[in-house]
């Protein structure tokens, strides 16, 4: 019958110690390209970004395409007369040049060939701005972070 041994802990091994065997022994793993279906679980080697969308504004309501500073002051009682006839938007379309918002059809009046904006609009309203769905500059997922099953199904 084998004597039984009583082991005794003499030394602490010290934390520097410690982290240093294993700053020397662990080496990170290479980074590589995986199937996007295979991807869940895994871990980011780089931030995961996506081309803004749209990619420049768009509408998202049909009507009259305008500057918003040309009707300041409108009205139902106090119409205020447009310099040039907005344009005609349906929703999807892109904005025209020199416009930042979309005013509904009843907003504007078409009277003898000029038109008069009936209330007045905000800056963006009615309208998508680049890169509103998705910003390229902010990262859907950054470096480091581990992917879920979420994820995957929204990249």
């Amino acid at each position: 019958m084998a004597s039984e041994t009583i082991q005794t802990i003499t030394r602490l091994t010290p934390l520097a110690d410690v982290l240093a065997v294993i700053d020397h022994r662990v080496k990170p793993v290479t980074p590589r390209t995986a199937d996007l279906a295979a991807a869940a679980g895994r871990t980011l080697a780089a931030d995961a970004v996506a081309p803004a969308r749209p990619s420049a504004a768009m509408a998202l309501l049909d009507g009259w395409a305008l500057a918003a500073d040309a009707t300041l002051g409108a009205g139902g009682y106090a119409p205020v007369a447009l310099m040039q006839p907005p344009q005609r938007v349906e929703a999807g379309q892109p904005m025209p040049p020199d416009t930042d918002s979309v005013a509904p059809f009843d907003a504007v009046r078409m009277k003898n060939g000029q038109a008069e904006a009936l209330a007045t609009i905000n800056p963006g309203d009615g309208v998508l701005a680049a890169g509103g769905d998705c910003d390229s500059g902010i990262p859907l997922r950054r470096a480091g972070e581990r992917l879920s099953a979420t994820d995957v199904a929204a990249f």
